[in-house]
Parts: C-alpha cells; structure tokens; sequence
C-alpha cells in the first residue's frame, strides 16, 4: 500500500516576520494605545514562545 501522505514544509523565519510586522501594524492603524501597547505584548510573547519551542524541539532531535 503506497503512503499518500506528505510531509508539510516548514515556512521561512522572513515570512514569520513579515506576519509579525503585518500584525503589529494592523494593532497600530485600528487600535487605540492601550489595544497597541497589549497587543504588541501579546504578538511578542507568542511569536517568543513558538520560536523558543521550535528550536529547542529541534536541538532533542
């Protein structure tokens, strides 16, 4: 039986950082201050938190 699955591609760090700037200026053209100020705490901190988990995945294996 042939396996039809296929792996997925991981996407590059520039596409990452371009969603994270794209975040960050939507915050800023639709949200007040205080929206800004804890939506670019919160962008920061799960963008932080994926990259920290990648690649210490990547460093047990």
């Amino acid at each position: 039986m042939e396996n039809t699955h296929t792996e997925s591609s991981e996407l590059s760090n520039g596409f990452y950082i371009a969603f994270y700037l794209l975040l960050l200026l939507v915050l800023g053209i639709f949200g007040d201050l205080l929206v800004f100020i804890v939506g670019l705490l919160a962008v920061s901190i799960t963008f932080a938190a994926y990259f920290t988990s990648k690649y210490s995945a990547d460093d047990h294996h």
